[in-house]
């Protein structure tokens, strides 16, 4: 490499020798005590050697400066790399805290947001459960309102019923008393006609006694007669017999209830004291 001739190298072992040559000179003179002066340097060798030794030196500095600029350029972009290097770093060291700072904030918002929906949902859940009570409770009032409606309109009924009850009876008892009273008017008055009718036959006794069972029909027509007791005289039983055919038709209520239950068919004890002779 130092031999190239383009490189400075050569000119530099050129000089080097040159300078080597002169001192050798100088010594040699000096050893053997000659006073001999030197023979002078040619000039155009002088002129080669320093043209040389600038060119070197020219060289030199301009390998210098080519070195240095590398130097410089490698170290620019060196700082360049390392620049370029710390702004990624940075770069992403704020993508990575951003990411960071993201996270964080979705999180939070989600935590929010969750702590929100737990709230609602609590508050949902408060509310049923106080709709739930409500509503129990208006049941339970409601329950109580129907309960004494029920109450008192049950008592109400019973109050009605035992009314009704007594007016029935009372309507009863008066309606019983007076078909009491009509059945015993009729009995009387059919009584009084059969024994207008009635002709006591020869040789009766007044202590003797005749029970008929009468059958009729609402207009008072006898329908049927017949002994049911007999007084032992056939012409006694005979006698009375024609007394209710001759009496009727006989007297009878309008009303059908009193003539079904007392004169639809009923029976008669006749004694000859009561009769017409």
């Amino acid at each position: 490499m130092l031999l190239r001739p383009e490189g400075y190298g050569f000119p530099v072992l050129l000089a080097v020798l040159l300078h080597a040559g002169v001192m050798a000179l100088f010594v040699v003179q000096w050893d053997h005590g000659d006073i001999k002066r030197p023979e002078p340097v040619p000039r155009h060798m002088i002129a080669n050697v320093i043209q040389e030794e600038n060119k070197a030196v020219k060289q030199r500095q301009q390998e210098a400066k080519r070195q240095a600029a590398e130097r410089q350029r490698q170290q620019a972009a060196r700082k360049a790399q390392e620049k370029r290097q710390r702004q990624q770093a940075e770069k992403k060291r704020q993508a990575e805290e951003k990411a960071k700072r993201e996270q964080q904030a979705r999180r939070e918002r989600e935590k929010k947001a969750q702590q929100q929906r737990d709230a609602e949902a609590a508050k949902k859940r408060e509310q049923a459960q106080r709709r739930e009570q409500q509503r129990q409770q208006q049941q339970r009032l409601e329950e109580q309102r129907r309960q004494q409606q029920l109450a008192e309109e049950q008592a109400l009924l019973e109050q009605r019923q035992r009314e009704q009850a007594l007016q029935q009876r009372l309507q009863a008892e008066a309606a019983a008393a007076a078909d009491a009273q009509a059945a015993a008017t009729h009995t009387d008055l059919i009584r009084a006609q059969i024994e207008a009718a009635w002709r006591y036959p020869p040789a009766v006794q007044k202590n003797q006694q005749v029970t008929l069972r009468l059958t009729l029909v609402p207009t008072g027509e006898v329908v049927q007669v017949e002994v049911v007791e007999s007084s032992g005289n056939r012409a006694l039983d005979r006698s009375v017999e024609q007394a209710v055919l001759r009496a009727s038709p006989l007297p009878v209520p309008d009303n059908i209830r009193v003539f079904e239950r007392q004169f639809r068919s009923f029976t008669m004890k006749f004694r000859p004291e009561n009769a017409l002779w």
